[in-house]
């Protein structure tokens, strides 16, 4: 089960890269910093899962001067069946979408992971989401038809619209938010335990909690009691031009032994129970589609100690799992004997090629 190859067109800085071959095993892609690399990691992901590691719109994906990004790879279940064609194309001009094959897990590491901690909510909103999106497959569309609603009531409020046009967005806006309420929390609940034995398993001693503190304090995560949130709340909500109750306004809390990781935890802390969270997606998305996820690793190694080191160098070592890694230097990796690409300004080969 793995990516056998990609080719890419017109994304990011990468203007060409055609049948680029990728091992089932573990591929290294290496060069300078700057060159693309983390570009390449990204079209894996969409290609494989529809998620940008960088959370930009697609426009933004679209080489620079071109209207339009495609993106297309073979992917192959066994080694005696024909791979599957999959195929991810963008245009900004016209706004068109194409899509076209199965979606397969994808769990990436990356430096920015650990923003999970240090950085704002909505960070953690879309650690969440990302996830969720891979586990349920309603979940997606129920999202965006929450944003949707949320965008054009907030446009209502800030227009000082009549409360006859806001109780429009009502139904989509407490149906769908309350359908992610209920997955968020779920999803807590699921990775709360899977990160706890992965933090262990990282050989610390710490406790970890994890919660969702639902946004707007709604007693309760179904429509009715959102409907009455948005009621209680909307001479509030008009004063202030925007809409206060809904899984928008969200946070996921962190603890180790009970304080706030953001805090309270050490930097060494604070990169174990990222990696934890990282590895228990892994484990979840596992058990959920019955097959290991492909790992996308960027540049990560070197942000870790010796000990996290040989805990992400023993996931690459993982038999049945595809793991693409970025790196500026190859020497760490070469016990691992890995495929190796090198990019440059864009362009992609085979080293020694």
């Amino acid at each position: 089960m793995a990516l056998v190859s990609i080719t890419i067109h017109d994304f990011r800085n990468i203007a060409e890269a055609v049948d680029v071959p990728l091992d089932p095993r573990l591929t290294l892609v290496s060069g300078a910093n700057a060159q693309g690399k983390t570009n390449f990691l990204e079209a894996v992901a969409l290609l494989l899962a529809g998620l940008p590691i960088r959370g930009h719109s697609e426009r933004e994906m679209v080489r620079q001067g071109c209207t339009v990004y495609r993106l297309s790879g073979a992917w192959q279940e066994r080694a005696d069946e024909e791979p599957v064609t999959l195929v991810r194309a963008v245009s900004v001009n016209p706004a068109r979408r194409q899509c076209q094959g199965p979606q397969f897990p994808v769990v990436v590491f990356s430096p920015d992971d650990l923003y999970l901690i240090k950085g704002g909510p909505e960070t953690r909103r879309r650690f969440l989401d990302d996830l969720a999106v891979q586990l349920y497959p309603r979940y997606l569309r129920e999202l965006r038809l929450f944003q949707r609603a949320l965008a054009q009531r907030n446009r209502a409020l800030k227009d000082r619209a009549a409360p006859a046009v806001l109780a429009g967005f009502e139904t989509p806006l407490s149906e769908s938010g309350s359908y992610l309420w209920v997955k968020r929390l779920e999803l807590i609940a699921a990775l709360r335990p899977a990160a706890e034995r992965a933090l262990w398993g990282l050989a610390e001693t710490e406790s970890l909690t994890l919660d969702l503190v639902r946004g707007g304090h709604a007693d309760r995560p179904d429509p009715e009691a959102f409907r009455q949130e948005l009621a209680r709340r909307l001479s509030e909500e008009m004063e202030r031009g925007m809409t206060l109750t809904g899984p928008h306004r969200d946070e996921v809390t962190i603890a180790i032994n009970g304080r706030s990781a953001d805090r309270y935890a050490s930097q060494g802390q604070q990169r174990s129970v990222v990696l934890a969270l990282k590895l228990a997606a892994r484990a979840l998305l596992q058990e959920r589609w019955e097959r290991s996820p492909v790992v996308l690793l960027d540049d990560v190694l070197s942000e870790l100690d010796e000990r996290r080191r040989e805990a992400l160098i023993t996931l690459m070592s993982v038999a049945d799992q595809q793991t693409i890694v970025t790196d500026t230097a190859a020497d760490a990796y070469r016990p691992l004997a890995p495929w190796h690409l090198e990019v440059r300004e864009g362009s992609i080969r085979v080293a020694g090629a």
